[in-house]
């Protein structure tokens, strides 16, 4: 399997290999601060409900922007987006690491939302442009691997980064508060996202932009008033708006869950984090064999049934050992349906719907990350996290049987244009 995939890498286009090194780097340093914010937030003294505030205002700022990045992306290069995207974010992760300020961290939150929209329009319409439609799967496989592989490394060493720099520090006489600590680190995962635009820097503009003849006004009028065409779009992302109307109500709160309800340490929450994505790259990786095997649509049906158990366990159990395993059976499942739904929603869209296509995609997933984590810290200070895993699951089931839905009606009509060409042979 293993050499399948470096097989096939050798033969990726030059942009997508650029954008793949460039993309595992933001991860890493992404993945630092994503593990170590909220837990840095936490032990200011900032309360659950304004830490879920944060939440919904980065999510805010992201579906903000995230339309109208699609249109610039048509306008100007992908290189130059991602470049002012990327170094955009890393900036202000910066800054709302170096001035955790009541005042400033909403403003912060914003705006670092508003700078990671194009980095979230570009890359599915990226590999797919540059990219055969024999080594599609193997690419958006590849690349959920590698990011998270990214994002495996990033929560190890930033769970295990607080531990080390008070360490160093008493080891040279001095002391270092946990909050100093937590700070150091972030801004250690900020520099990291900054070398990952030397990847971005590399792009060649000729391969990434794709040219217009209207103004982007027009553009943007012409697909808002395509009522049928907005309609189509509409049917084939919706289910995966139900999952993060889903996942919006827990997967922002894991770290602080397992730190407040099992007592579980920064290192630890970074091991436990870094054990279940590490598995996760390998259900990415086999997610290319699973979709060819069973069809794209199937894939997703089975995949995400399948991890509602695991959700199940994760919520209700006692044992950190046990929501551990759960944990990880439940990410490999879910996250595995990650690389079918990019390429699904991809193939089922014109070529000239595809950037706009992902930034509908966007704009609700976090619309809805921008309402359901700040009801979300409300709950959890009242009533616990329990009824937001039961919210969670009834989400995802949804999801699937919408898709199930989608895949009968599929089969209904290959049926039916079957027997069309038998009548007109016989």
């Amino acid at each position: 399997m293993i050499q399948k995939y470096f097989s096939n890498f050798s033969t990726f286009h030059i942009d997508i290999r650029r954008y793949l090194a460039g993309a595992f780097l933001f991860n890493i340093g992404a993945s630092i601060n994503d593990l170590l914010y909220n837990l840095y937030l936490n032990s200011l003294g900032y309360s659950d409900s304004f830490i879920g505030g944060m939440i919904s205002l980065h999510s805010l700022g992201v579906l903000l922007l995230c339309i109208p990045a699609a249109f610039l992306a048509r306008k100007y290069s992908h290189r130059t987006m991602l470049l002012v995207s990327i170094s955009l974010v890393a900036l202000f992760q910066l800054l709302r690491a170096i001035f955790p300020n009541e005042f400033l961290v909403p403003f912060f939150n914003l705006v670092l939302g508003l700078a990671v929209s194009a980095a979230r329009v570009i890359p599915a319409v990226l590999l797919m442009r540059l990219s055969r439609p024999e080594e599609r799967a193997f690419v958006f496989g590849f690349n959920a691997a590698l990011s998270m592989f990214g994002i495996m490394l990033g929560n190890y060493v930033g769970g295990h980064l607080p531990n080390v720099l008070t360490m160093s520090a008493s080891m040279f006489g001095a002391t270092i508060s946990l909050d100093d600590a937590y700070q150091v680190s972030l801004c250690i995962g900020a520099l990291v996202m900054m070398v990952s635009v030397l990847f971005y820097a590399k792009l060649s503009p000729s391969e990434t932009i794709l040219p217009s003849t209207v103004s982007l006004v027009e553009e943007f009028l012409s697909q808002i008033l395509s009522r049928a065409r907005l309609k189509h779009i509409f049917k084939v992302i919706t289910p995966h708006i139900i999952v993060g109307v889903g996942a919006g109500a827990v997967i922002p709160f894991i770290p602080l869950y397992l730190h407040q309800t099992f007592g579980a340490s920064s290192a630890e929450i970074g091991s436990t984090m870094s054990l279940v994505q590490s598995a996760v790259v390998v259900g990415y990786l086999l997610s290319p064999m699973i979709s060819r095997r069973l069809g794209v649509l199937k894939s997703i049906i089975i995949v995400q049934f399948a991890s509602l158990p695991f959700m199940a366990i994760m919520g209700f159990s006692s044992s950190l050992v046990i929501v551990t395993v759960a944990f990880l059976l439940r990410n490999v499942l879910m996250n595995m349906s990650g690389p079918f739904v990019e390429q699904y929603n991809m193939e089922h869209v014109r070529d000239e719907e595809r950037e706009f296509t992902a930034s509908l995609d966007i704009f609700f997933w976090n619309l809805s990350w921008a309402i359901t984590p700040a009801i979300a810290g409300t709950v959890i200070e009242h009533f616990g996290y329990k009824p937001l895993f039961l919210v969670t699951i009834g989400f995802y089931a949804l999801s699937s049987f919408v898709y199930l839905a989608m895949l009968k009606k599929q089969k209904k009509t290959c049926d039916l244009n079957a027997l069309k060409v038998e009548e007109r042979v016989a």
